[in-house]
């Protein structure tokens, strides 16, 4: 290609370079000048490498600089890789969110108490459970406000279960003292009292032990959650009420009826686990006393208050997690129990 370009196959022609540095051919003295046809052949020759390939290549030239290349824009830093599930919030569960509401709306409440006291749901007529084949479900549920025309809650516990609970609290008291400084220590009291009721709900109780007035209470019932668990072996009803003081009644005045308690108290964490052994002293004269046995998780407020002003303040909380963890405790109970042989 070189060599037809710069003459190297047409006679009398070579490349030579001038004085002046332009490259340019120049016929040699003992050679004949190329006829006008040829230098015309040669013009036509070069216009068409020209034309359709760019400059004619001089193989004598110095080589031209790569064309510049263009800045690179700055790339902008990529995002870590997401699955689906990492964008996804994770809702919470419609039971949990009515437990949630529910406690959204007491908390705060003056002279209010919400405790969670295990059970049974019966069938009003055949007082059969309802996890018995009564209600159509399957799992842990919150019953409607209306199925209490069809139902009734039994808030008592057998003697075993109320001998397993005690128990498993016993345990958990021994663990926590002896990892004392590292952990939370439950905190554990034996309580002997009796309930004297009198009309208008009011309530004093007593210590056994000295007969001194601990407390007179009027109580008023605010509202309820009936849970029913089918795959365990209770049930359970979240309260909340009013303990509002009252002056006590007159000396003279007559209780209807008195409770005798001896109460087994635990406290950790944000909830008071009551476990109560209670003789009940009927109405009717004649008629022997009914002891039954009470299991209570009684909320302790502060910090669902502090949770609740945070979330209303539209700040960071806790009120949720404080919800699902009352509930996680409840729940751990209540499942450990086993069926009696």
């Amino acid at each position: 290609y070189q060599r037809r370009v710069h003459g190297g196959d047409y006679p009398g022609m070579e490349a030579q370079v001038g004085q002046s540095g332009t490259g340019q051919k120049r016929p040699r003295d003992d050679e004949e000048s190329p006829s006008s046809e040829e230098v015309k052949s040669q013009q036509a020759h070069e216009e068409f490498l020209q034309h359709n390939l760019g400059a004619v290549p001089n193989s004598d030239a110095p080589e031209p600089p790569p064309p510049s290349q263009p800045a690179k824009k700055a790339q902008p830093p990529q995002a870590p890789h997401q699955r689906p599930s990492d964008l996804l919030a994770v809702p919470m569960a419609d039971f949990e969110r009515s437990f949630a509401h529910f406690m959204f709306k007491y908390v705060g409440v003056s002279n209010i108490e919400i405790e969670l006291k295990f059970g049974h749901i019966l069938d009003k007529d055949s007082r059969r459970r309802a996890a018995d084949g009564v209600l159509p479900v399957l799992s842990e549920c919150v019953l409607s406000d209306y199925e209490p025309l069809f139902y009734m809650f039994e808030s008592s516990i057998s003697a075993d279960f109320f001998k397993q609970l005690n128990d498993s609290l016993n345990a958990k008291t021994r663990t926590s003292q002896a990892m004392q400084g590292t952990g939370s220590v439950i905190q554990y009291r034996h309580l002997k009292e009796t309930d004297l009721f009198y009309p208008g709900n009011i309530r004093v109780t007593k210590d056994n032990a000295t007969g001194q007035t601990k407390c007179c209470i009027l109580k008023k019932r605010e509202g309820d959650l009936n849970v029913h668990s089918p795959r365990s072996l209770v049930d359970y009803r979240i309260s909340a009420s009013k303990e509002i003081p009252v002056e006590p009644p007159a000396a003279e005045e007559a209780a209807m009826r008195c409770r005798i308690k001896e109460r087994l108290s635990y406290e950790l964490d944000i909830c008071r686990f009551e476990l109560t052994k209670v003789i009940n002293s009927p109405e009717a004269q004649g008629v022997q006393p009914i002891t039954t046995f009470e299991m209570e998780i009684e909320a302790v407020l502060p910090a669902f208050e502090t949770e609740k002003a945070l979330l209303v303040a539209g700040r960071p909380n806790k009120f949720a997690a404080l919800c699902q963890r009352f509930l996680n405790w409840s729940r751990h109970l209540i499942y450990s129990l086993k069926p009696v042989p």
